[in-house]
């Protein structure tokens, strides 16, 4: 893993603020989100019972591994806040454009590395460094040191109730990579961990171009041991998502067929909707602080 030289004009302190709403011409879905479980809690219950629900659809748990609401029971579900202050979640839900959040059909989380925690408080890093190279590691802790915790993010708790082709959690994805380039953009670079379920790694891979990510481990079987959980594989990878736009811009131009380069150009035009077409043009031809 090849990680930029630190930024020394760049100080801890002036984190510049997510943006994940901006004004899109191709949005089907608004976005509403809640840092921790009390600034919104009709999100963040509604958030856990689309995780639920999907988790239950999707095999990985049976029905006892789900409460009469829809939620998981809490021990099932490790991508919630911590109370001590280690890990903080944002919950964000995705509903059709002019309904309201009773509404919404897909969810992500995002969690952050609270007052009270470290790099080792994330749950992929917790769980899964073992199995990390040391260079991973020792990157991952460079890019803390020099950018502060807010530096390394995870991705979590991906769901959806939707059928078809899953608009919603590709605009939730569609806000993630636009804030990273967004903050990258400002001076201050983000990375992502997560674990990816084997029905979201392809798709998630797909979106941001594999060249985004790096895959760190083979697949590993969790909860292997609580007889609520069925077969479900997680596979721990490091994201660079404001490399998204370069990526994609590069495989149209590499592509195959015809069609190949239509497909990509569609997704390119999805992912930078809404942004400074100059900004995306500084992404597509001089992109040059690559993370991962």
């Amino acid at each position: 893993m090849t990680l930029i030289e630190p930024m020394p004009q760049m100080k801890k302190q002036d984190y510049p603020a997510d943006m994940f709403e901006i004004p899109r011409h191709d949005a089907r879905y608004s976005i509403v989100s809640s840092v921790g479980e009390d600034e919104s809690p009709q999100v963040v219950e509604k958030a856990q019972q689309i995780h639920g629900v999907s988790y239950v659809n999707y095999d990985y748990f049976d029905e006892s591994g789900k409460m009469d609401d829809g939620r998981l029971v809490p021990d099932l579900d490790g991508t919630r806040s911590d109370m001590s202050g280690k890990v903080v979640a944002s919950y964000f839900v995705a509903f059709p454009a002019g309904g309201v959040v009773e509404h919404a059909k897909a969810t992500v989380r995002l969690l952050d590395i609270g007052a009270n925690g470290s790099l080792e408080d994330l749950p992929t890093y917790k769980y899964f460094a073992d199995t990390f190279d040391d260079n991973t590691k020792t990157g991952l802790k460079s890019v803390i040191d020099t950018y502060g915790n807010s530096s390394v993010r995870e991705v979590a708790a991906l769901g959806t109730i939707e059928s078809g082709e899953h608009r919603g959690s590709f605009e939730l994805m569609r806000a993630l990579v636009q804030n990273s380039v967004l903050k990258d953009a400002a001076g201050h670079p983000e990375l992502y961990l997560a674990s990816l379920t084997d029905s979201s790694f392809r798709p998630v891979l797909g979106f941001i171009h594999p060249k985004s990510a790096n895959i760190l481990s083979k697949p590993v079987r969790i909860f292997s041991d609580d007889p609520r959980s069925k077969l479900i594989y997680v596979t721990p990878v490091l994201m660079d998502l404001s490399a998204v736009i370069q990526n994609t811009a590069q495989a149209v131009e590499s592509a195959h067929t015809s069609s190949e380069a239509a497909k990509l150009e569609a997704n390119l035009r999805f992912i930078t909707d809404g942004l400074p077409e100059d900004l995306v043009d500084q992404y597509i031809n001089a992109y040059s602080n690559k993370i991962v």
